[in-house]
């Protein structure tokens, strides 16, 4: 089943983590935001769920265990141009705008590696973007296709060396 952003009335967030705590309290503070909040645990099922989901954020741990959060973004930028993506994560340095322009990475969220920080930054990143309430605006940046516009797209795939595949849509 394929969720339509036309059609739907709350935003779809992806969030990419495979520790389950932290999803378990990303989730809640997203929906108490009035969000739609879905899971891909390890980095090969991402193409996956973007393409049944079509979120409207893609959240990633900047630390996965096979990929990093900012490889996964980087492939997001190619194979799917104009998605939203945050990352968050324990550090913050100064290199983090450059890897930021280079991955398409929209927000960097620096926790310290504290939960709370994190869920209260996530938080307040996601009424800047969509207000207090987000199911009244889906799509807060640009608008997104009609229904049926993206079956109608041709499909080449890019694979990586660890041999992922994702799709790219011209």
């Amino acid at each position: 089943m394929m969720f339509e952003n036309s059609v739907r009335k709350m935003p779809v967030v992806l969030i990419v983590d495979f520790r389950d705590e932290v999803y378990a309290s990303l989730r809640e503070t997203l929906r108490e935001e009035g969000m739609m909040v879905e899971r891909a645990k390890f980095e090969a099922a991402v193409p996956a769920a973007i393409n049944r989901l079509r979120p409207d954020l893609i959240l990633i741990h900047a630390a996965m265990p096979y990929e990093s959060g900012w490889l996964i973004a980087c492939k997001l930028t190619f194979s799917h141009p104009g998605q939203a993506v945050w990352l968050y994560g324990a550090q913050s340095t100064e290199r983090i705008t450059l890897r930021q322009r280079i991955c398409g990475v929209e927000t960097f969220l620096a926790c310290g590696g504290a939960l709370p920080q994190l869920t209260e930054q996530v938080r307040q990143a996601v009424r800047r973007r969509w207000g207090t309430n987000p199911a009244r605006s889906a799509s807060p940046a640009a608008p997104r296709e009609r229904a049926g516009t993206a079956a109608r797209r041709s499909r080449a795939w890019i694979w990586d060396l660890d041999g992922i595949v994702f799709p790219f849509v011209n």
